[in-house]
């Protein structure tokens, strides 16, 4: 039998770092999955804890859509229980309401300043809403329209796009055929976060007005009924609804911030909208097709 030395032996010896495998380390896209965990666990306060620890370790930078996870589940376990939920022992986790206030000072201030978003806002003012803290809530609408604006004129910015390509087709139709669809979905998306960003806007301004009294109640400061609540109403008219009803100390307040001719001009322009983008979905359709859509409506 032929011996074999020591230095021919082809088994990888134990010490061979080349075979070794690299060792698994976490990255951004693990973080969100332990806040979620730890918040159907009731134990936020913890997960917030093991993120901390995890992102200093391996330096990991905390994205704003974690940020963003963080300040709703924080929203979801500040919210006061009550029925039902609070007999059953259902209130486990319950923390502060004003630890939704808390997060958004960390994560807005050094060293992370991250910058908000609208879905951001709409949490935090209803965590306002919730506390009766008006003056700030009315400061954070303002912050937030900024960002619905911007939302608005993304959704103008890609209409004229499409229009713009629709108007001047190029000569070999079928070269442009996916870059036009590209354009009409780009429009699709911006305007439905547009419409999505109307309807928290408009909820703020309800809030708003449902808060008065409590705050009312706490400051016992008359002068806002007279002046900072009538303004609020006249700069936000445009998200205001058509009758406008507010409680005083000495009563209630009802009147229609629009009449009935406003009313009747913008449902004609309402339907001219509506009727160019018909057309605009007919000549462009998506790459599935939407008639179905016609379909359901009808």
């Amino acid at each position: 039998m032929k011996r074999i030395a020591n230095g021919d032996c082809k088994r990888p010896c134990a010490d061979d770092s080349s075979n070794r495998k690299p060792l698994a380390r976490p990255n951004d896209k693990l973080l969100p999955c332990i806040i979620r965990a730890f918040s159907l666990n009731n134990a936020l306060s913890t997960g917030i804890k093991v993120i901390d620890f995890i992102s200093r370790t391996h330096d990991i930078e905390a994205s704003s859509q974690l940020w963003e996870q963080i300040l709703e589940s924080t929203f979801v376990f500040a919210t006061p229980r009550s029925g039902t939920s609070n007999a059953v022992g259902s209130n486990m986790g319950q923390i502060a309401a004003f630890s939704v206030t808390a997060v958004w000072d960390t994560m807005t201030q050094a060293p992370y300043f991250v910058q908000p978003t609208i879905r951001s806002y709409n949490i935090l003012i209803k965590s306002l809403a919730n506390q009766s803290d008006t003056p700030q809530l009315i400061t954070k609408m303002h912050e937030g329209l900024e960002l619905y604006y911007q939302s608005l004129r993304k959704a103008h910015q890609s209409w004229s796009q499409l229009a713009t390509a629709m108007a001047h087709p190029p000569e070999v139709p079928e070269t442009d055929a996916v870059g036009l669809k590209h354009l009409r979905q780009q429009w699709e998306a911006d305007n439905l976060a547009r419409s999505r960003n109307l309807l928290w806007v408009k909820r703020w301004l309800r809030l708003a007005l449902a808060s008065f009294g409590e705050w009312s109640r706490v400051d016992s400061v008359t002068q806002h009924f007279a002046r900072t609540l009538p303004r609020l109403v006249w700069d936000w008219k445009t998200f205001a609804p058509t009758v406008v009803r507010y409680e005083m100390p000495t009563g209630f307040v009802e009147f229609r911030i629009r009449s009935a001719d406003e009313i009747l001009e913008s449902g004609k322009v309402q339907r001219r909208i509506w009727a160019e983008q018909q057309r605009v979905r007919g000549t462009a359709p998506m790459f599935v097709g939407d008639r179905w859509l016609d379909q359901t409506r009808a």
